[in-house]
């Protein structure tokens, strides 16, 4: 409730916010600096003013600074409302009107449909308030990735300039339009994959507003060179600009083109700094071809580098070419933000032939696949780059195909994986608008190193002293080396497959001023929070033992601030990382620490007269298995007693853990924020390794601060009509009995289990339902049951809430579910789902019931309904999660609404019963295929939804229809008798678009989709 308050009076507060265009007169440099400082949103400058988009209270301070203001739009978002005026006309054409939001999922998901041998319609994310940022494939084979250069065209960054979202629209609708008649068309769709985004920022869009819903401006939210513009507190602090992040990730695109309004030009980068990418010759190339063609239609655009227009920190271009290695050109549309509906189609004409020209020209270069030459297998995380130009690619992560861009040229090309020996290749000739083939073999052998950058935080001053080459931080030590400047900072992905589980090894770049100091931090997401590891000076090892964090993909090196050197090397001096191997024989470290304190929550807090227990995980990460581990606890606060006898531990094999609890009391005179230190040791055989743990008492979470996971994310749950955010589960492992359901006769009780994925760096292996029925998650569980291919002949799976892909879409995941004949096992299936184990990896994983007392539903949203009805004399049946660790207790299910499974019961949040007669009967055979209400793709016949429902039982129904927003159109109550039902209900009020019908009965639920023409 606290949430929808807060959204409320959010929401007010914008209704009477108003924003203002304003172009400042600056007399000298000093004045510019003050705008730069302030950090301002500037969209123009010339040689005597800036122009500045800014709200009322900006607008007075830049008076009070004695600058004269002049208003050019007193409110940008009524000027936006009028400009656009969106009709009610919704169709599959180039059209000249603007689109709203829902007009806009209309027309692609139409087109997708209508064309679905080129396009394949992705939801790559969510906006803060839940809007789906759509992205549309067009390639001959949109199902698949291929060897083929992929392009990246977005709009919408900013919600107020409109015709940015338009012409990318335009662009669809002319490539499916023409690709059967149009020969240069048809090469395109065929030989490139074209990925566009109109509308990145729904919500801006949707209010009016340059900014996302939280007010923050989408194209200064990204890693490379941020520095806070745009309103965020950290780099891809938004929804939507992590969408991005990981799309650009899956993607793995090869140019882009990002789409603005206001002064017609061609923005290439740098935009934060004077200095060149190394390949400026074939950037600046491009970027001209794309003006000359706007010239020759019309609009000569003005071809510009960014930072001699204006300089600005964490855009999209910048993040692209700076992590990605992507050429990402900004064109800026129009001469106005919003021009009449009418100048749209000479809009699209004045970019039409350059935006194919760049589509073609993404094909230019080297192109091929990294390989092991020992086993033939494609390397998913390899670097590609060319001698001279020194500015990497990466291998697709699924496929593990590359393509560099290259003017045409000889050129000596390397390529290296962790794991595997650099290779470098001389003489690959490129020519004009052609591709060369160039398949490159790695042999195995070699160490792991930091793979990628992720976030780049190196020179704040303008104009800037330090010129990084950013990708000199990637690979082996070489003696090239990036400086960080005072307290700068990089993340490092050290690779999906290879995250650090022991130490990481800093190696200082020479330039004059040795042993300078810097911090070390590590993190599972990409975006944080990131936990202390630990700090060096000059060339050292930070070891993650006593962090708190069990394993690290990405690695921040920070410089540690105060170090003498100045100028162009200011800063510590980053070489390389290197991921140290796992130490030789048995090596055993404190992995993780949870605090259950007296009221049964995980990772809650030491208060003043609390008792509890600490739970300990042990972890052999070392190359031997460990025998006869023997963990102390001592206090080292009198305010804190311990359990401090020596607990002796089984065997803990390589890789694995256990677990060790050990109580503890807090003294009732204990004030708030006392720190308590407890020291522990870990002793194996001769050597023992001590450290000490540190609390504040009354501050929650204190020990090892773990935020959200990655993989936190919207999901749509139409049947609620809102937009809700799902919570991960977390468990907490309290030794007892499962929950009775004692049962009635003919009583039926209906378990709720939502989704479940790791939290905090927990994982668990099943979850046990009357013990006849169980959820396989990770390593640890029966490799039966991992991994199960989907059947794609005999027995096609059902794809649940296909459109939505609602538990992973950043993954392509989905929810299947089907009948195993071949072992009469009935399995739901999750596939691309992010779920941890020791390589991060992602995973599908199914449950899978083997005996007849269940019957399981799955919702459109991934819930699982199982039915458990009494058949025999037994009443009772435990609910409960099993943990490899005490696979013979069983553990508490907790949500973050209730503390356990028993209150989460006694609430009637996961158990419900029910005595009436159930609308699906349970057979004999329990074969799900005879018991699933069947309902058949509708129909709009003369204002009429035509369907039919087939069903076993007579029951009643409810019968719902959601527009796009989740806005409920139509509720109605229906009696479905046994058989086959033909319905015909009327929908004459609704306007054109997509629509989404509910048809709920007791136990189930089905949805479909149904465009309205």
């Amino acid at each position: 409730m606290r949430r929808v308050l807060l959204l409320t009076f959010f929401l007010a507060s914008l209704a009477s916010a108003k924003d203002m265009l304003v172009k400042v007169p600056v007399a000298n440099k000093a004045q510019l600096d003050i705008i730069y400082r302030d950090k301002y949103a500037v969209v123009d400058r010339d040689a005597k003013s800036v122009t500045l988009y800014v709200n009322e209270g900006q607008f007075d301070k830049i008076k009070a600074m004695g600058l004269k203001p002049v208003v050019i739009i007193d409110n940008i978002q009524q000027y936006t409302k009028e400009r656009t005026s969106p009709t009610n006309k919704v169709d599959t054409s180039i059209t000249m009107h603007y689109h709203t939001y829902a007009q806009t999922v209309y027309l692609m998901d139409s087109i997708a449909s209508a064309n679905p041998s080129i396009c394949k319609l992705d939801t790559i994310g969510y906006s803060v308030q839940g809007r789906l940022i759509l992205a549309m494939k067009i390639s001959d084979n949109p199902g698949i990735k291929e060897d083929e250069a992929e392009v990246r065209i977005v709009g919408c960054h900013h919600g107020n300039e409109w015709p940015a979202s338009e012409i990318p629209l335009f662009l669809i609708a002319y490539l499916t339009e023409r690709y059967n008649t149009d020969s240069y068309v048809h090469y395109l769709v065929n030989n490139r994959e074209i990925w566009i985004m109109p509308m990145l920022n729904p919500d801006g869009h949707e209010l009016h507003q340059r900014e996302n819903a939280n007010n923050i401006d989408l194209n200064r939210n990204y890693g490379y060179m941020w520095r806070g513009d745009g309103g965020d507190t950290i780099a891809y602090g938004q929804p939507e600009t992590r969408a991005m992040y990981r799309w650009s990730q899956r993607e793995n695109f090869t140019m882009g083109l990002t789409y603005h309004t206001y002064h017609p030009a061609v923005n290439y980068i740098w935009n934060y700094s004077p200095d060149h990418i190394p390949d400026s010759a074939l950037v600046v190339d491009y970027a001209n071809m794309y003006g000359d063609s706007t010239a020759d239609h019309g609009d000569a655009y003005w071809v510009t580098e960014g930072y001699d227009w204006y300089q600005t920190f964490g855009d999209l271009n910048d993040y692209s070419a700076g992590i990605d290695g992507i050429n990402d050109v900004t064109i800026e549309l129009c001469h106005e933000f919003v021009p009449p509906d009418t100048e749209l189609d000479t809009t699209w004409h004045i970019n039409r032939g350059a935006m194919l020209a760049f589509i073609n020209k993404a094909g230019q270069g080297i192109h091929g696949y990294v390989m092991d030459s020992a086993t033939g297998d494609t390397l998913k995380q390899a670097v590609v780059d060319v001698e001279g130009i020194d500015w990497p690619v990466f291998t697709d992560s699924e496929t593990g195909d590359y393509f560099k861009t290259l003017l045409p040229g000889t050129y000596t090309v390397v390529a290296w994986a962790n794991g595997y020996q650099k290779k470098s290749i001389p003489g690959i000739v490129v020519y004009s608008d052609s591709a060369t083939k160039l398949d490159i073999y790695l042999a195995p052998g070699g160490e792991n190193y930091a793979y990628k950058l992720v976030e780049a935080v190196i020179d704040n001053q303008s104009p800037p002293s330090i010129k990084p080459h950013a990708p000199w931080v990637l690979g082996a030590p070489d003696g090239k080396y990036v400086s960080l400047n005072n307290n700068g900072y990089v993340v490092l992905d050290m690779g999906e497959h290879t995250p650090v589980n022991y130490a990481v090894k800093v190696y200082e770049g020479d330039d004059g001023t040795p042993d300078e100091s810097y911090l070390v931090y590590g993190a599972d997401s990409f975006y944080g929070p990131f936990t202390y590891i630990g700090h060096g000076s000059g060339t050292s090892i930070c070891y993650l033992n006593g962090s708190g964090l069990a394993h690290a993909r990405y690695i921040e090196i920070k410089d540690a601030g105060g170090n003498s050197s100045s100028g162009s090397t200011a800063g510590f001096d980053l070489d390389a990382v290197m991921n140290m191997p796992l130490p030789q024989g048995a090596y055993v470290v404190l992995n993780k620490t949870e605090v259950i304190d007296t009221e049964g929550v995980i990772n809650g807090s030491l208060d003043p007269g609390d008792r509890g227990f600490f739970k300990f995980n042990l972890k052999n990460i070392g190359t031997q298995n460990a025998y006869s581990v023997k963990f102390k606890l001592t206090s080292l606060s009198s305010y804190v007693q311990v359990e401090s006898d020596t607990v002796v531990t089984d065997s803990i094999q390589t890789g694995d853990s256990v677990y060790v609890n050990r109580g503890f009391d807090v003294l009732a005179t204990t004030p708030e924020g006392q720190i308590a230190y407890i020291k522990y040791d870990i002793i194996l055989g001769d050597s023992i390794t001590e450290d000490t743990l540190v609390f504040v008492v009354g501050q929650k979470d204190s020990l090892n601060p773990q935020g959200p996971d990655d993989y936190g994310y919207f999901a749509y749950d139409i049947s609620d009509s809102a937009y809700t955010e799902w919570e991960p589960l977390s468990f907490i492992d309290i030794q007892g009995p499962g929950i009775n359901l004692n049962l009635q006769d003919d009583q039926t009780a209906i378990i709720h289990l939502p989704f479940v994925f790791k939290y905090y760096g927990q994982y668990f292996d099943s979850v046990s339902i009357c013990s006849n029925g169980w959820v396989a998650l990770g390593s640890h569980a029966e490799t039966d049951y991992i991994n199960t291919s989907i059947p794609s002949t005999s027995a096609p799976p059902s794809l649940v809430a296909p459109f939505w892909d609602d538990l992973s879409p950043q993954n392509g995941g989905g929810v299947y579910y089907y009948f195993d004949a071949d072992s009469s096992r009935f399995i739901i299936e999750w596939a691309g789902v992010p779920l941890y184990n020791n390589s991060s990896a992602i995973e599908s994983f199914e449950i899978i019931l083997r005996d007849s007392s269940f019957y399981p539903t799955i919702t459109g949203d991934g819930e699982v309904l199982f039915i458990y009805q009494r058949v025999s004399d037994s009443n009772s049946c435990s609910v409960g999660i099993a943990s490899p660790s005490q696979s013979s207790g069983l553990q508490y299910l907790y949500d973050g609404d209730y503390d356990n499974t028993a209150t989460a019961l006694a609430a009637g949040r996961f158990i419900k019963f029910t005595t009436d007669t159930p609308c699906l009967n349970i057979d004999e055979n329990r074969n799900p295929a005879n018991n699933i209400v069947s309902m058949s793709v509708p129909t709009i016949q003369k204002g009429n939804i035509v369907f039919s429902v087939r069903t076993n039982a007579h029951c009643v129904s409810q019968f719902n229809i959601y527009d796009v927003q989740g806005r409920l159109v139509l509720n109605k109550t229906i009696a479905l008798r046994p058989g086959l039902n033909n319905l015909n209900i009327g929908i004459k009020s609704a306007k054109r678009g997509v629509y989404f019908i509910i048809l709920k009965g007791e136990r189930w639920k089905i949805k479909k989709k149904i465009l309205r023409f």
